[in-house]
């Protein structure tokens, strides 16, 4: 091997620097005796890792040192190159799982009190990345009782014989804000038995834990409302009247289907509150048969709380199938617009027809009328004001939301 072939066999890429170092070490003034790292492509075209190491021999020649020979070793090391970047590649596997995962490795020494450090667990206990807090500066940060009660956990675990716990705490980090974290963790014993040390994971699991009280409140306020709801519906068949059974029959179907339809809303939007437009754009358009040009509606966005949405989507049920037998869509020509508008805590609605047929002050209250004052009336503290003007319905009604929105034991 000649020292032309060498450098033949090295890798373009890594040519300039390693006759850089050989001329550092044959330099008298630098001698350098630094191992180094570089790849060659062997005859058969494959690219291998080399380890060097290497001294120069020098001889003085007319009073100057002079590297005369340069001997030393070389080592492939290709294996150990391909190992490294199969933990390098598993570690940032690793790191973006956990990261991920909002989840973190941990390790903790009872005798000294000291806390393995990561940046993917300082960020979950909300201090910086480089920050080495202390097992005890963590522990201060536990709700109190927290710590008290997996400590008791974990010694009813060894207890049993099992080395294995796990807990859900809730925390507090350094900028006040309150954290849910899930701790799981294996007891390393200690010559005597006790505990010397414990290694496990912790994950935030904040958003679960508001997840899953969500679902609880929910499911309180659906009780609550399901309940409010068959009283509804048990009061409009008991107060519907009709001439026979069929026209009964097609009153109390209809009252219900529009409670169907608020019921329906409010469920879509979790029970937060059902939008007025779709609502009214439901139970209108069901009596235009789909004529669209015969429905007005105009409005800003409004999300009606649960008790409100069941009285309008009532009170409209009644102005709308008014006006399907009676009054503007009952005929061709006649038409009808809704409009409202939220003066503060507020919401009054408009519902005026034309277009329709002759209208006269009724001689006395209908039934229609009674279901239609009730619905907004009463513990709700609405108002229902009709206008029977010659060329059409008129009626205004106002509603305080605030009153209508459910208590903090609702809920």
């Amino acid at each position: 091997m000649t020292l032309e072939m060498v450098r033949a066999l090295t890798h373009p890429d890594d040519v300039a620097w390693t006759r850089a170092q050989s001329e550092r070490a044959r330099d008298p003034a630098v001698r350098d005796e630094t191992p180094y790292e570089y790849r060659i492509i062997t005859p058969a075209g494959e690219e291998r890792w080399i380890l060097a190491r290497g001294r120069a021999i020098f001889q003085d020649r007319d009073g100057q040192s002079v590297a005369t020979r340069y001997v030393g070793t070389i080592q492939d090391i290709t294996a150990r190159k391909q190992a490294e970047r199969a933990l390098e590649g598993s570690e940032a596997r690793l790191r973006l799982a956990l990261g991920a995962g909002r989840m973190a490795v941990w390790h903790a020494d009872a005798a000294t009190g000291g806390l393995s450090h990561s940046p993917e667990l300082n960020r979950i206990l909300g201090f910086p990345d480089d920050a080495r807090p202390t097992l005890e500066e963590v522990n201060a940060r536990y709700a109190p009782g927290e710590l008290e009660r997996a400590r008791v956990g974990g010694r009813k675990a060894l207890a049993r014989g099992d080395r294995f716990a796990e807990t859900e705490m809730r925390y507090i980090r350094p900028d006040g804000e309150s954290r849910w974290l899930l701790i799981r963790a294996e007891f390393q014993m200690g010559p005597n038995g006790a505990p010397k040390s414990a290694v496990g994971v912790v994950l935030d699991v904040t958003d679960r834990r508001d997840a899953e009280e969500r679902l609880k409140l929910l499911a309180r306020e659906v009780d609550h409302r399901a309940n409010n709801l068959l009283a509804v519906v048990q009061g409009t068949v008991t107060l519907s009247k009709a001439e026979d059974v069929e026209a009964l029959k097609a009153v109390i179907v209809g009252r219900v289907s529009a409670l169907a339809r608020a019921h329906q809303l409010l469920a879509e939007a979790r029970w937060e509150g059902a939008d007025l437009r779709r609502l009214v754009e439901e139970e209108l358009l069901a009596f235009s048969l789909g004529e669209t040009a015969r429905v007005s509606i105009e409005g800003d966005e409004v999300a009606l709380p649960p008790a409100a949405a069941q009285a309008i989507a009532m009170a409209l049920h009644e102005l709308a199938t008014n006006a399907a037998k009676y009054g503007a869509l009952s005929v061709p020509a006649g038409k009808v617009r809704v409009a409202w508008r939220r003066d503060g805590g507020v919401l009054r609605i408009v519902w005026e027809e034309v277009g329709g047929p002759p209208v006269a002050t009724p001689s006395r209250r209908g039934l229609g009328t009674s279901m239609l004052r009730r619905a907004l009336e009463g513990p709700l503290g609405g108002e229902t004001r009709l206008d029977w003007r010659e060329t059409g319905l008129v009626c205004e009604l106002e509603l305080p939301l605030e009153r209508a929105a459910p208590e903090p034991e609702d809920a």
